[in-house]
């Protein structure tokens, strides 16, 4: 359905139209000034003026429903006084047709009884004068002949009008759906993972029953943690802690753009990424070699954007992972897996400023990056863990 501002729009330009229509049948009457009813014609058009250019002036206010009425009982009552008054076939019913195509696009989607009625009185008028009124004035040939030619060109040139319109609305209707589109692709790029982006129609309309997951054998997983954060947050208000979060994550959702990360979500202040999800191309080595130079740059990153006065702690686990979007309600993309748990446990074993990683990741990176001893760690819910602290590049 059209918009308030383009009902208003179609509303004035109709009623110029019919003013327009006015000012030839003021023509008409120069041209055959002998006819009796004169006096009667001119009443007609000088009534029928006032309510067009009155529905015109309503158009663009908030009185669009009287815009309206006056423009369609003025239509209807102008088209049946010109008629009636001639008493000529002069084509002047084939206008109810026009007010046929017209209505279609004055009323919305919730007035379809008022639209229907109106259809109905204009068809029911055209069938009446194009089949059963019979036409008694007699008026020379040459004149009639003249008049109904100009009618048929008017008519003509409404229904071009009136084209063009439509034609105008769909296609302004069909950019802004593209632009929409465009827009909500955006949205779910920004979301979903490239290689997930080809099922979303699927998903979009999913059979709840259905799972909707993909599996990687190699990913690493990580999760990032504010040590002190909770002290950290009593210092400030909600909406300035709010505040530093986004900065912090905004710059972090840089970083991971730029070395092909894939960032899942944040939780408080806890950022979860992966790699080897999107970027399936990455074998082992390269996998768990960027999650260690990742781990790096946030941890440098960081420490600029708080001013040292909080420290990262962050667990990262390597292996399989499971990936996708489950659940009915606010569908959202997540990572599941042993992998997944063990490097939230990690995380929370680390302390601030220590990247901890499971002998996977360590024994892909060693080649460019320093690791201490091997260190035992009681994990929750895992047991006595190996585990390594990443001390930075070779």
């Amino acid at each position: 359905m059209i918009n308030h501002h383009s009902n208003g729009l179609l509303l004035r330009c109709i009623s110029l139209c019919l003013i327009g229509m006015v000012c030839l049948q003021s023509i008409k009457l120069v041209w055959q000034a002998e006819l009796i009813d004169i006096q009667a014609q001119v009443i007609s058009l000088l009534i029928h003026l006032m309510c067009f250019m009155s529905a015109s002036f309503l158009a663009y206010s908030t009185h669009r429903t009287l815009s309206r009425v006056l423009l369609i009982g003025g239509f209807i009552s102008f088209l049946c006084t010109a008629i009636l008054l001639w008493q000529a076939d002069l084509h002047i019913q084939y206008f109810f047709i026009v007010g046929l195509f017209v209505c279609l696009f004055l009323f919305e989607d919730s007035e379809r009884i008022a639209m229907w009625v109106t259809l109905c009185i204009l068809g029911g008028l055209f069938l009446y004068f194009q089949i059963i009124h019979d036409f008694t004035t007699p008026i020379n040939a040459e004149f009639t002949d003249d008049i109904a030619t100009v009618n048929a060109i008017v008519l003509v040139l409404s229904f071009l009008v009136c084209g063009f319109w439509v034609k105008r609305q769909l296609t302004h209707q069909n950019t802004t759906t593209k632009q929409e589109l465009i827009h909500t692709k955006k949205v779910v790029e920004a979301i979903i993972p490239m290689n997930m982006q080809a099922n979303i129609s699927h998903i979009a309309n999913r059979d709840k029953s259905a799972l909707n997951v993909v599996e990687h054998n190699y990913c690493a997983v990580l999760f990032v943690d504010f040590a002190g954060f909770t002290p950290f947050s009593l210092s400030m208000s909600d909406a300035e802690l709010v505040s530093f979060l986004h900065r912090v994550y905004c710059e972090f959702d840089d970083i991971a753009s730029q070395l092909d990360v894939t960032k899942i979500k944040t939780n408080g202040d806890q950022y979860i990424a992966a790699i080897g999800i999107e970027n399936t191309k990455l074998n082992a080595y390269n996998i768990s070699q960027l999650a260690c130079y990742f781990s790096l740059q946030l941890q440098s990153t960081f420490a600029k954007a708080c001013d040292n006065k909080l420290r990262l702690k962050i667990g990262i686990a390597s292996g399989n992972v499971l990936c996708g979007i489950i659940g009915k309600l606010r569908p959202a993309f997540d990572l599941w897996g042993n992998s997944v748990n063990l490097s939230s446990r990690l995380e929370s074993s680390a302390k601030g400023g220590e990247i901890r990683v499971c002998p996977q990741t360590m024994l892909y990176s060693k080649q460019h990056y320093a690791f201490s001893e091997e260190q035992k760690v009681e994990l929750k819910g895992i047991g006595n863990v190996t585990s390594y602290k990443l001390l930075g590049h070779k």
